[in-house]
């Protein structure tokens, strides 16, 4: 890859991240973490509690919580069934570029809730199709679209290149 002028990897997804420290020691270029990137933006805002927003995978594994701990930024997840019923939305509707007004207004509530009883500051959509969900809608707390955050972190490594 080197000889191709490649300078750094971008990783993209969010659930892919699972192998992502395994992906790093395996090659001698930068890989760029999606859930890294997430963090800082998280840190230069100020923000210390979390609302986790995913695939069941991302919502109930260790990989994407691991850098936040590690910033003292706390992760919260929703509660199982909440769980269950955003991976499905995402696996049966999102991924087909479906929007459904009772999902959006699931999730709302979903998030008003943790908002209410677990005091997070901000949700991370953790899921590249969660952005699609909250089109032009007001979310009860700060947001952090991993995406666009990823996005905007890679532009700016480019530019700076």
């Amino acid at each position: 890859m080197r000889a191709s002028g490649v300078d750094f990897i971008a990783l993209s997804a969010n659930t892919t991240h699972i192998v992502f420290d395994e992906l790093q020691k395996r090659t001698p270029i930068q890989l760029v973490s999606i859930i890294e990137a997430t963090c800082k933006e998280a840190k230069r805002r100020n923000i210390y509690k979390i609302g986790l927003l995913g695939t069941i995978f991302t919502m109930n594994g260790d990989f994407f919580k691991k850098p936040f701990l590690k910033n003292h930024i706390e992760v919260i997840t929703p509660s199982e069934e909440e769980k269950s019923y955003i991976n499905e939305k995402i696996s049966e509707e999102l991924e087909f570029g479906i929007v459904n007004e009772e999902t959006l207004s699931a999730v709302l509530k979903i998030i008003q809730r943790m908002k209410d009883e677990n005091g997070i500051q901000a949700v991370a959509l953790a899921c590249t199709e969660l952005p699609l969900l909250f089109k032009g809608v007001k979310i009860p707390v700060d947001c952090l679209d991993t995406m666009q955050i990823h996005i905007e972190t890679l532009i700016k490594m480019i530019i700076e290149d």
